[in-house]
């Protein structure tokens, strides 16, 4: 509390101050400059930051450990600077790490604060790395600046606060209202004032005598036409009508700029623009919202005025269910669901169809922040979404917006979260898959969809953290320390799936039944071995258990973030709450530079890279990456960031198996550090080359076929054969275009407008006049192609994942030669005349 007391003062000294300018540096507009440790700096206006050992990239400025980070001033005193850095306090890379060489620095949160007054100062970390994602350095150059009128200039239809401030806070503001210039006889600001009918206000600044600039903000206030319903406004409103909703709304869904809403008579509409407010499915909007009426695509749309407020509550909607055909005008804008509905992409491969079992098909649009899922064609049990429609006139193309999709859930769901509803001694079967936690002994801590839970007894298996343990598995409900668990464990099986875990941060004081069994955070706690307790900054304390034997530091002036589960156990009658504390507890993460450097520490312990990794490819969770020792690994999990091949990238990671080969899980979002040449893939291989050691690897193939897997029936799944009558399984797991329709006896490509513009744009090019001399041709023969991809392991067989597949160097096009369809030797208007009736008879 004293140093929150001291930051707060600190802020208001600040405005005692004469003329500030604020400098802001940010870090990705110096993150290109320096893609390698060292020597650091960048400028902004008349401030130099200079580093002499960090990092900028495009997210972060990385002060490390001892280094020396000093800010110079051209243009007057520093007086203030703000961090705002990426964790809190004293934690690493926390703004607690700081120590200046002069003034008084505080901090409080993510926010470090320094306060005096000098040219130049310098901040040393001390005690750990720290990373900014912001610095703002206020600097007094003693000019007299002009006021700031808020808001902004123009035409409103409501009541509106005007308020005046200056960066020169030791002068006085003078205004006018009538649009004449203001002096020392004008009125004095001293607070907002309100607004309701056309005004002009000016300002002025003045200080001993000096008057800055006047400024000037003209607000004219219109008449919004009031209504109730969006049918009471005819299909004829004029665009540019400003309205005024005297009823509430209710939000159907949100999604950026688009608000899908119904009114009270059960008209649809969308609203365009930043509200300012999230609301949610059912969330009921207060009247008096003001809109502005357009027209888009041919159909009428709402743009944002003013007006929007909290929600005042919320009522569930229903979607109604309608069938795939049934979308469309009379379901305009409707909150609908779909039962039983495919996903596949469509024909042409740009777009998305939805198709139920009937065969009745919808165009489907992921525009309202629901992924577009990856492993196509699938079906879901629910699809749920807004029907809207793009387009004009005849063109108008009616589609489906999904904000839900919903494969249910079993007929007598039985999980987690709910076995405080069932009595003790019941005998269950979970119906929902389980991620693990930690296993050790007779404990197994576990989550599912719906809540944490534990489960006591020998299940027969060996899980890690992360593993998905599959549905069916059982056991006789208990209650022990106050909390239910799952006692005499069976059914269990090995894992199906394994994914990464993030831990929840709390607070000790935070421990307790809510967050029973669950994985968490504390951060930046002190450890009194003595007591068994972890305290925080301000006091908040929580006991410990150490059961599963991490070995922690005899240090209790230190502090540190601490991994475990909670759990509970009963004294004198009462439940009480302990952190079991769990591996990977965070100090200083080692530095290391190559994957073996990582492997060299246990299963599961935290390592940061200090040289980046370059990236292969990523695509959702998978994120393969080449080392500075020229290995290729995988980044299983979210990193937090997309990236390209090429891109550095830096951050932490652990490391697991997956069918025996080892793989990096992530810690904390990667940073990107600079953009870098293309890696590329290794080769050309030969498929009686590939050995388990090349997993993750990059490679590429020559003069191969790749034909579909006849007896795979996801369509996922091809066949690449080279010269020597070797094979290898190829695994489309991202979804790349592998068209296996090249016959040579085939006239190229397939025959549509695509193709006629080809041919026009050889025409006009004149490329099409000097055609190579024509090969011959061979009848059912496989085009031979370069294949692309990474080395994979499933079921102990190795496949390659392809990321790029080209026929004779041609990144997928066609012989040029294709384009003459009357094989004259030359492209011109004669082939696009038998190109066009070619089409037609199709």
């Amino acid at each position: 509390m004293r140093k929150y007391l001291v930051f707060l003062l600190m802020s208001l000294m600040t405005t005692m101050a004469w003329g500030v300018k604020v400098v802001t540096f940010l870090p990705g507009e110096h993150g290109d400059m320096a893609p390698v440790q060292g020597d650091q700096c960048a400028t902004e206006d008349c401030v130099m930051m200079c580093c002499n050992n960090g990092l900028f990239n495009q997210s972060q400025f990385r002060f490390y450990k001892n280094s020396v980070t000093t800010f110079t001033s051209t243009c007057g005193d520093i007086i203030k600077i703000e961090f705002t850095c990426t964790t809190e306090g004293e934690s690493q890379y926390g703004p607690g790490c700081f120590t200046p060489d002069s003034g008084t620095y505080t901090y409080q949160g993510k926010t470090g604060l320094w306060e005096g007054a000098a040219a130049q100062v310098s901040f040393t970390a001390v005690t750990n790395q720290v990373r900014a994602t912001r610095i703002d350095v206020y600097v007094n150059d003693g000019a007299l600046y002009p006021p700031k009128i808020e808001p902004a200039a123009g035409t409103y239809y409501e009541p509106i606060e005007v308020k005046i401030s200056c960066m020169s806070s030791d002068a006085a503001i003078y205004y006018t209202l009538d649009g004449s210039d203001p002096t020392t006889a004008s009125t004095l600001y001293t607070m907002p004032f309100s607004l309701s009918s056309d005004a002009t206000v000016k300002a002025v600044a003045v200080r001993d005598g000096e008057m800055s600039d006047v400024v000037c903000a003209a607000y004219q206030f219109g008449t919004a036409q009031p209504f109730r319903c969006f049918e009471d406004l005819g299909e004829m409103l004029p665009d540019e009508t400003v309205l005024r909703l005297e009823a509430p709304l209710c939000a159907l869904a949100q999604n950026k700029a688009r608000l899908y809403v119904k009114d009270e008579c059960g008209g649809y509409a969308l609203i365009y623009g930043n509200t300012g407010q999230t609301y949610q499915c059912g969330d009921v909007i207060p009247a008096g919202v003001v809109l502005r009426k357009t027209t888009y695509d041919g159909m009428p749309e709402y743009t944002i005025v003013g007006g929007f407020k909290p929600a005042d509550g919320n009522t569930p909607v229903d979607p109604v269910v309608i069938t795939p055909d049934q979308v469309g005008p009379g379901t305009m804008g409707h909150y609908v669901c779909i039962h039983n509905g495919t996903i596949s992409k469509s024909e042409t491969g740009n777009g998305y169809i939805l198709t139920d079992a009937e065969g009745n098909w919808c165009v489907v649009y992921f525009g309202m922040g629901v992924p577009a899922p990856k492993d196509l064609p699938k079906t879901f049990e629910d699809v749920i979404g807004i029907v809207w429609a793009y387009g004009m006139g005849d063109e108008i193309v009616y589609q489906l917006l999904p904000t839900i999709l919903s494969n249910g859930g079993p007929a007598n769901p039985m999980g987690f979260g709910m076995l405080e509803m069932v009595d003790d001694d019941t005998e269950l079967t979970m119906t929902y898959n389980a991620t693990v936690i930690v296993q050790k002994g007779s404990y197994l801590f576990a989550f599912d969809e719906t809540g944490f839970g534990l489960v006591y007894g020998h299940t027969g298996q060996a899980y890690k953290m992360g593993d998905v343990i599959p549905a069916g598995f059982g056991g006789v409900k208990r209650t022990y320390s106050c909390e239910p668990e799952l006692a005499n464990p069976h059914d269990f099986q090995p894992p199906i799936d394994h994914v990464a875990l993030y831990a929840e941060e709390i607070t000790p004081a935070q421990v307790g039944h809510s967050t029973w069994a669950h994985y968490v955070l504390l951060r930046h706690v002190r450890i009194d071995q003595g007591n068994r307790l972890f305290i925080d900054e301000e006091g908040n304390q929580c006991s410990y258990y150490n059961m599963f034997n991490v070995q922690l530091p005899d240090d209790p002036e230190g502090y540190y973030d601490i991994y475990g589960v909670v759990y509970s156990y009963v004294r004198n009658g009462d439940c009480i709450y302990q952190i079991l504390p769990l591996p990977g507890m965070v100090v200083d993460p080692p530095l290391i530079c190559c994957f073996e450097d990582l492997f060299a520490f246990p299963q599961g312990e935290l390592a940061q890279f200090d040289c980046p990794l370059a990236v292969v490819y990523q695509s959702g969770n998978y994120t393969y990456v080449k080392d500075k020792c020229g290995e290729f690994g995988l980044l299983y999990g979210n990193v937090g960031n997309t990236f390209e091949n090429g891109d550095s990238i830096i951050g932490s990671a652990s490391w697991t198996t997956y069918q025996g080969i080892r793989q990096l899980t992530p810690y904390e979002p990667w940073a990107l550090v600079s953009h870098g040449p293309k890696v590329p893939p290794v080769g050309p291989m030969y498929i009686e080359e590939i050995s388990r050691n090349m997993v993750y690897s990059y490679v590429y193939f020559e003069d191969v076929t790749v034909t579909k897997d006849e007896e795979d029936i996801s369509g996922r799944y091809y066949i690449m054969s080279d010269e020597y009558g070797d094979e290898m399984r190829l695994y489309n797991r991202f979804g790349i275009e592998i068209p296996t329709d090249y016959l040579l006896d085939v006239v190229g490509p397939d025959l549509n407008i695509s193709f006629l513009n080809k041919i026009i744009e050889y025409i006009l090019t004149g490329k099409g006049l000097t055609l190579p001399p024509p090969e011959p041709v061979i009848v059912d023969t496989w085009k031979p192609c370069r294949v692309e991809g990474l080395i994979s392991i499933y079921r102990e067989q190795l496949e390659l994942v392809p990321t790029r597949v080209t026929y004779n160097g041609t990144n997928g096009g066609w012989d040029d030669r294709w384009y003459d369809l009357n094989n004259d030797g030359v492209i011109n208007v004669s082939d696009l005349n038998v190109g066009i009736e070619l089409i037609l008879k199709e």
